[in-house]
């Protein structure tokens, strides 16, 4: 002091480190999403929920904030924003057989694909008993597998009625018979093994075998009406005459003297005979 006296005094100051806190904005895959705040110990005040956790569950989108406070007072707070994206979860079905050839389809357009051979379309064609995966990755970066066994790949039935035909209507009824299989549904929905025509019409069948896989067929009868003719009564000619039937040029005309025309000259005593055929399509 002014006397010159003096005297001192000494004081210990800790400084204490603020609670660490670690809560990035996060975007996640999935339903809920836990933040942890760290620092055991400590008390905790989470914002909106007043949860006083170190942990907590969030199940929504959102901003959630937290006050630590450790046991030394000192406090730290961090406001992490949640984002929940919806979770992946490619679906191809149950294990089972199929007929002929299946198309898989992993869902979730837009995304990226990987199936178990390396291929990356949406879609994946099975011809072959086996294990078919996928993994789908969304435009938000989550992913999901899912996988089928395919237990057996059967063939479709393949029956058959015939190629479509013109038939004269003394060729009626006709019998249609796609070959054996275990059920039958036919066009007019009869479910006999076979089906008896009498008239002409489009007929179809759809058949199923044992395995359960069905195959269709059908064909088209064209009746074709029986020509109609005369050459009247027998003839009596003096010199020669003319045997003739009405043309129609649909019809063909054959007669036993090799002849092709409607009409022709007699010059000779006989027995004339004319076959006339429909070849209408």
């Amino acid at each position: 002091d002014v006397n010159g006296c003096s005297n001192s005094i000494s004081v210990t100051v800790t400084i204490n480190d603020l609670p660490t806190l670690n809560l990035p904005n996060v975007s996640t895959c999935g339903t809920s999403y836990i933040l942890d705040a760290g620092n055991p110990g400590s008390s905790y005040l989470w914002s909106p929920s007043n949860e006083i956790t170190q942990t907590i569950t969030v199940t929504s989108d959102g901003t959630y904030g937290v006050v630590v406070t450790d046991v030394n007072g000192c406090e730290n707070s961090a406001s992490p924003v949640v984002t929940l994206n919806s979770q992946v979860l490619p679906n191809l079905g149950a294990d089972t057989s199929v007929c002929g050839s299946y198309t898989l389809n992993a869902g979730y357009q837009g995304s990226t694909y990987l199936w178990q051979d390396g291929s990356t379309n949406a879609t994946y064609t099975v011809t072959s008993p086996g294990t078919y995966s996928v993994t789908v990755t969304d435009l938000n970066g989550c992913s999901g597998t899912d996988e089928i066994i395919i237990n057996d790949v059967f063939a479709f039935p393949t029956p058959t009625i015939g190629s479509n035909q013109s038939i004269c209507s003394t060729g009626l009824p006709l019998l249609l018979d796609p070959g054996t299989y275990n059920t039958y549904l036919w066009n007019d929905g009869s479910t006999n093994s076979t089906l008896t025509v009498n008239a002409g019409g489009t007929y179809s069948v759809l058949v199923q075998n044992s395995n359960g896989c069905t195959g269709t067929t059908s064909v088209t009868i064209t009746e074709l009406a029986t020509p109609s003719f005369t050459l009247g009564p027998d003839q009596i000619f003096c010199d020669a005459g003319i045997l003739q039937v009405v043309n129609n040029p649909t019809h063909s005309y054959l007669w036993n003297t090799a002849e092709i025309t409607p009409s022709i000259t007699v010059t000779n005593s006989g027995n004339y005979q004319l076959t006339v055929t429909n070849n209408s399509t």
